[in-house]
């Protein structure tokens, strides 16, 4: 039994319409588990897309002479190596990643103070456009605590609960472009955790109101309560759309 391993112009034409039609399914937009690329990354990403548009870009001698608009004609029969067809998809997959984490408009900031830290959002680029705000809320809650407070804006949304002991629970939601919040952090450091085993977040266990805050790259989310880490954890996982 032999195998060929080398491809034909229609073959391989077939096998780029096939992967471009499962693009949406294989990197969608919004993906369940969005993956957080850092900025030095970002920036590769971007040279070398603009290094592959500057070779494609690039005048081809033609071998078989040239056909309309000065392009060079195709030659039938034309196959690529295993080598440079795994190349071309290489490169594909990496521009189509850099797009995605170009998507990344804001990075977060935490300022350190004395008795306290300030949590802002820092634009690394141009081009953000905000879209219509939506409103998340809280899905689970300790027994007892009813709500006292829901209010919402073009930019942030706030709930709030209270139980008979006068003890709270609290939700705030901002735009991303607007994010920002002062935590006690007085002898305490940030400590990172997952949400739902994928969201990355920072708890902050205060003796007192505990905290927990993430985003996902549009929203900036925040909850804090006078609960266990346990009971706030599931506060946090709960929060979602209606």
């Amino acid at each position: 039994m032999t195998f060929r391993n080398e491809l034909t112009d229609e073959e391989l034409g077939w096998i780029i319409r096939q992967w471009g039609e499962a693009m949406a399914r294989r990197y969608p937009l919004e993906p369940p588990r969005p993956h957080r690329f850092s900025w030095r990354f970002r920036l590769r990403m971007e040279r070398l897309c603009r290094r592959a548009e500057q070779e494609e870009a690039r005048p081809i001698p033609a071998a078989g002479g040239e056909g309309a608009a000065g392009c060079p004609r195709p030659r039938q029969g034309h196959r690529l190596s295993p080598r440079m067809l795994a190349a071309a998809v290489l490169a594909a997959v990496l521009c189509s990643t850099a797009a995605m984490a170009s998507m990344r408009y804001f990075r977060l900031v935490r300022e350190e103070h004395p008795k306290y830290s300030t949590i802002r959002y820092e634009q690394l680029e141009e081009g953000y456009r905000p879209g219509e705000f939506v409103a998340y809320h809280l899905a689970y809650l300790p027994e007892g605590f009813e709500q006292v407070q829901d209010r919402t804006t073009e930019i942030d949304h706030v709930e709030t609960y209270e139980n008979p002991e006068q003890l709270i629970v609290r939700l705030r939601q901002k735009q991303i472009d607007n994010a920002r919040l002062d935590v006690d952090t007085e002898h305490i450091t940030p400590e990172v955790i997952l949400l739902n085993g994928r969201q990355s977040a920072w708890y902050l266990g205060n003796d007192s109101l505990k905290t927990i805050y993430w985003d996902d790259g549009i929203y900036f989310f925040s909850v804090s309560g006078h609960l266990s880490k346990e009971e706030l954890v599931k506060v946090a996982e709960s929060v979602g759309k209606k």
